[in-house]
């Protein structure tokens, strides 16, 4: 009988423990997993810098580029131009870069009219196919133009801010591309319109 009571008291002590071990189980809070397990080698990437961006319009390539042109505007003051440009094109197709163009004139008396313009292009590709890109483009930037005159002689020399819109037709071939450019030199005057063939190379 003696064995017996202690049995009972051992199966009463040991059940109230495991009740109480599973009482203070079930309250304590849970807290959520702070990173999702990964389900597989299939799962995409997430996290910040894995946003998903929009795929890029045919012909586009966000990446720097350089050209040079030859020209003319047709005028005394702007004879034969030369020009160097840089830019950058950004995925949604807009350009901004920047431009040195020289225009050498007719000369009189050992002097000669000639213009330098300087300054920024912001303009926006548009590619009719893969290869052949239309980009519409304004210039500008500060001037500097000398002008010659005979009968009677004289010389001035002026500084004035640019405008110059402006349309480029350019065929790409691999990192390179060839083409022309026409530009309406609104300001400063004498105003003319300008036309260069020119090509260049993406890097």
């Amino acid at each position: 009988m003696r064995t017996i009571h202690v049995q009972t008291c051992v199966a009463i002590a040991v059940g109230g423990a495991l009740a109480s071990l599973s009482t203070v189980a079930s309250a304590a809070p849970t807290s959520p997993p702070t990173e999702p397990a990964p389900s597989g080698f299939n799962t995409p990437p997430a996290g910040p810098g894995t946003e998903r961006q929009e795929p890029l319009r045919p012909g586009i390539r966000p990446d720097p580029e350089g050209g040079v042109g030859l020209g003319t505007g047709f005028s005394s003051t702007y004879g034969i131009g030369m020009e160097a440009r840089v830019g950058y094109t950004f995925r949604d197709g807009i350009y901004g870069g920047a431009s040195l163009q020289y225009y050498a004139g007719t000369s009189i008396n050992s002097q000669s009219n000639h213009a330098t313009f300087v300054g920024g292009e912001l303009g926006y590709k548009v590619f009719a196919s893969k290869r052949f890109e239309i980009r519409p483009y304004v210039f500008l930037g500060p001037s500097f133009i000398t002008q010659v005159r005979d009968n009677p002689f004289f010389k001035d020399s002026s500084s004035s801010f640019a405008v110059q819109p402006s349309v480029l037709l350019m065929y790409h071939f691999g990192q390179a591309f060839i083409g022309g450019d026409a530009r309406w030199l609104v300001t400063p005057t004498p105003a003319t319109l300008a036309v260069f063939a020119s090509g260049g190379i993406g890097f």
